[in-house]
């Protein structure tokens, strides 16, 4: 399998983080409508197998380096990893500002992390998180009243809304993701031609509304995370289930998903005979996990999760992962 880059422009706010399990859900709906030559149950089959023919990372964003902005106007992140860091000597309130920095950035960038990796560097410089979260407050009225009063159905609601903000002096730079793609040959124009479908109806929540409106920038090949000799681990970069086979010696965060069937699908019923458009909740790791191996590192780890979708054993959620080889400290 080789490894790529896919780069999309985003062309609006989002409703729904770039996650590698959600992003795949979205390409199975382009393989249902007919962008591919092949049944969605023809496409599922490698998967549902143990043998996926492409693996994808999570979302990525690609922020404004102000220091060269000269030489390098942008930098492509990837998850800090939950490799074992040695503690900084604080001599001063900077220092330990920067230790509290160092903890709490959720991201490092593409150079660093590939030093990081080999444990070429002990700490690398940390990355604020650059996305941005806008509340929109909304007003629903109830159809009898037309009011949105205590007493009827309507009410007042809230929605988040995920944007990269531009600053004035770099507008000419569009705001934009990276997700990391690891696939068979044969599969790199199938993928690119499933991410173009899904750009013609956008991604995620809301899109009925604006929200979710992306252009793909292309797909070029990237060499940074192949094996190396002294590798005895890996780091996952995708929304990550460990399969029962999976190495359990790990540092990892976990976040509950609450996924929703699309909205080609919706309908499933629960034990009372309700109609219910939600996915049973889902425990999964976040990207950034680390994971010790004991012999050889698979290209991925992970595997698809049955049974999310009460009734409706042909619903499925990937939770394959990228890894990446790293040395794993004791």
């Amino acid at each position: 399998m080789k490894d790529y880059k896919i780069r999309i422009k985003l062309k609006s706010a989002f409703g729904t983080p770039w996650q590698s399990d959600t992003i795949f859900g979205h390409l199975c709906w382009q393989v249902a409508y007919g962008v591919l030559d092949l049944t969605i149950e023809e496409f599922l089959k490698p998967f549902l197998e143990g043998n996926p023919p492409f693996i994808l990372s999570d979302g990525f964003p690609v922020i404004i380096d102000e220091k060269n902005k000269e030489i390098n106007e942008e930098i492509s992140t990837v998850p800090k990893p939950l490799l074992k860091m040695p503690p900084m000597e604080i001599e001063d309130v900077n220092d330990y500002r920067m230790g509290k920095k160092r903890k709490k950035s959720p991201y490092l960038s593409i150079d660093d992390f590939l030093k990081l990796r080999r444990g070429e560097i002990l700490n690398a410089e940390p990355l604020d998180d650059p996305w941005e979260l806008n509340i929109t407050s909304h007003a629903s009225l109830d159809r009898n009243s037309f009011t949105t009063g205590d007493s009827g159905e309507g009410g007042f609601y809230d929605t988040e809304e995920y944007v990269l903000p531009q600053k004035e002096k770099y507008r000419h730079i569009e705001p934009a993701v990276e997700i990391y793609l690891r696939v068979e040959d044969g599969w790199v124009e199938r993928v690119g031609k499933l991410f173009e479908g899904l750009s013609t109806v956008g991604y995620g929540r809301d899109k009925s509304v604006g929200l979710g409106v992306f252009k793909m920038d292309g797909i070029t090949e990237f060499d940074g995370f192949a094996d190396f000799e002294g590798a005895n681990g890996f780091i996952s970069l995708s929304t990550m289930v460990p399969a029962e086979s999976d190495p359990t010696d790990a540092r990892y965060r976990l976040r509950v998903k609450y996924g929703k069937v699309g909205e080609g699908a919706f309908i499933s019923v629960d034990d009372e005979g309700q109609i219910n458009p939600f996915k049973r909740p889902l425990l999964q790791m976040e990207p950034g996990a680390v994971f010790r191996v004991d012999g050889g590192i698979k290209p991925f780890y992970g595997r698809m999760v049955k049974d999310v979708v009460h009734g409706r054993e042909n619903i499925v959620q990937n939770c394959y992962s990228l890894a990446v080889p790293c040395i794993v400290g004791d």
